[in-house]
């Protein structure tokens, strides 16, 4: 094992002992609380700008110059021809434009300000996915559910996206109130100039948000304490197979709790996909603190 070398050369260090306070850490750490969120950046002007439709739109349609991607709103469209329609005239008369807006029924690769993407429906609302490895801007996030409300949706398919882009769903109504609320959080992503300010790495709940950094010290504290079973002997393409079965099958990681190489198994987990380090982390958390009940009952 890596550290009985370690141990043997200073003998005053107990090993044992040493894991029971990481663990011990480690249950510390997993009361882990949401935390409001709120917007980082005052750019939007969310709240000094109360938008009237005189201030929102023009009198007819105007055409604007055509930016790069990244400075483009795409606005991905699920829904019947009236509707695109609608969406279209409507927003083209969105006035003081400092970004592109492109509407359309096809998918694009394209590294965008931020994607959004429109399903036609009967009821109005922000469709939140927490299960996601990537959640859109918070400051994106705060202010789309500030204008359409929220719904979560707890999709098993979440698990097997990996996408990395500024992602907002959004469920609407053909109506003028709808498309006018949309056309207003339009305008305020306008406003924003970068993604600089914000957290991408959070996981939405109703009561508020949590964020990675929690997550990522029970993680590490939990590694620490499975480090003392590490077994250098490690097959490289066992990492590999590991890594590729993880991404193609998250749920996979359950095969891989080895106590000689579970350490290195959930550091390369948390580098994927932080939220099942978290999952893979308190299942050997269970198995370590097990294990030490059963040493301690042994040497007893």
């Amino acid at each position: 094992m890596l550290l009985d070398f370690i141990f043997k050369i200073s003998p005053k260090i107990q090993k044992e002992r040493a894991r029971s306070i990481l663990l011990a850490l480690s249950l510390i750490l997993l009361h882990i609380r949401p935390v409001e969120i709120s917007l980082k950046s005052s750019e939007s002007l969310f709240k000094q700008l109360g938008i009237s439709k005189a201030l929102l739109f023009n009198k007819e349609p105007e055409v604007f110059p055509i930016r790069s991607p990244r400075d483009t709103i795409f606005v991905l469209l699920d829904g019947s021809d009236a509707f695109f329609k609608q969406v279209c005239r409507t927003t083209n008369r969105i006035a003081l434009r400092s970004k592109s807006i492109e509407v359309s029924k096809h998918d694009s690769h394209e590294n965008y300000f931020v994607k959004v993407y429109l399903k036609e429906d009967s009821k109005t609302k922000y469709k939140i996915h927490p299960l996601r490895n990537f959640q859109p801007n918070s400051d994106l996030f705060y202010l789309t559910k500030e204008v359409f409300g929220s719904e979560y949706r707890f999709a098993l398919s979440d698990l097997f996206l990996w996408n990395f882009e500024n992602r907002i769903d959004i469920s609407m109504n053909n109506n003028e109130n709808a498309i006018n609320r949309l056309c207003i959080l339009l305008r305020l992503f306008m406003n924003i100039e970068s993604h600089y300010y914000g957290l991408y790495y959070y996981i939405p709940l109703k009561t508020g948000v949590i964020r990675a950094e929690p997550l990522i010290f029970f993680v590490l504290s939990v590694l620490l304490s499975a480090v003392f079973d590490l077994n250098l002997c490690l097959n490289p393409l066992m990492m590999f197979v590991g890594a590729l079965s993880y991404a193609l099958c998250p749920l996979s990681c359950l095969f891989f709790l080895q106590k000689e190489f579970c350490s290195v198994y959930g550091l390369l987990f948390a580098v994927i996909n932080f939220r099942f380090s978290f999952v893979y982390c308190l299942i050997l958390l269970i198995m370590l603190i097990k294990d030490q009940i059963a040493m301690y009952v042994k040497i007893k």
